[in-house]
């Protein structure tokens, strides 16, 4: 019986779905992750397109009881997939969705929004499944969460209107995955710079990091402000971090696998533990360098 966590990527594709042949083999659906417990506990990560990938494979692997939902941040690009999620129109299932809780913004006031006409024909109100919003203020991270079995940590990004980061294990001190889906580093000062390396660290380096790698890093300064890294940043934030192995996630739209395949073998000859992010992997999240399974 596997002792370790497992991360199932049902999309890694940023800012818009893509619907392409050209895209197969690394997705063009948007972002939305599923982490497994050992013992059957899960945990959603964002509801872009790629949920409906999550969904088949929650339907394949059961686990113990329902699932939560962590969003990284309220852009359409994650929003997109749930008012299709068919788990919601289920009596009897049980969804807590959380996520950062700002001045404009919550949980329950954004999926309120989301689902009401006229965008969809029907309101939360009159869904069959029970859905429990909470709300996570984004500076205030002392005591972890304990969801379903896992450890869950945050921190706050620099993105327009704001992203978490989360840091997930299976105990205080076992082996971690870092998820930073969007992220632009240069926006963020030195002292949260080296604060994300920081908790990131703590209590010791992740073996798996996710990270924002939208744009190379020549591209960088015609996209100031869009909220975007370059996959060159996140092969230096996953040697600052120490991580065992990284993941270059949010691919652009208009990169296809033969662009994406060449980035990787680029980075590879450089980073042999980096790779790019590939819908309907799986990856075992252990103390050595993870692999996909």
């Amino acid at each position: 019986m596997s002792t370790s966590m497992r991360l199932f990527i049902g999309g890694a594709r940023g800012s818009s779905v893509v619907a392409d042949p050209a895209c197969r083999i690394y997705g063009g659906d948007t972002t939305a992750l599923l982490l497994e417990h050992p013992d059957g506990g899960r945990i959603l990560i964002d509801a872009g397109s790629g949920l409906r990938l999550v969904e088949r494979r929650l339907a394949a692997c059961p686990g113990a009881g329902d699932p939560a939902m962590l969003m990284t941040h309220y852009h359409l690009d994650h929003l997109l997939g749930f008012p299709s999620f068919s788990p919601i129109y289920r009596p009897g299932t049980q969804l807590r969705i959380l996520g950062p809780a700002g001045v404009k913004s919550s949980p329950a006031s954004i999926f309120g929004a989301l689902m009401s006409r006229p965008f969809w024909p029907l309101e939360l109100g009159e869904l069959r499944a029970d859905l429990q919003f909470e709300g996570l203020n984004p500076l205030a991270n002392e005591e972890p969460l304990r969801i379903n079995g896992f450890v869950i940590r945050w921190f706050p990004l620099a993105h327009p209107g704001g992203c978490l980061a989360y840091r997930i294990s299976l105990t205080p001190d076992s082996p971690a995955v870092v998820i930073a889906t969007d992220y632009e580093w240069d926006r963020a000062p030195p002292q949260a710079q080296a604060a994300f390396v920081t908790f990131c660290r703590t209590p010791a380096p992740p073996a798996l990091l996710l990270m924002d790698g939208h744009y190379r890093q020549a591209e960088l300064a015609q996209y100031r402000g869009w909220g975007h890294s370059s996959s060159e940043q996140v092969a230096a934030v996953a040697r600052a971090v120490g991580a065992a192995q990284f993941l270059v996630t949010h691919h652009a739209p208009l990169a296809d696998d033969v662009v994406l395949a060449a980035r990787e073998r680029e980075l590879q000859a450089e980073s042999p533990r980096g790779a790019w992010a590939r819908q309907g992997t799986v990856y075992a999240v252990t103390s050595a360098a993870a692999g996909g399974a």
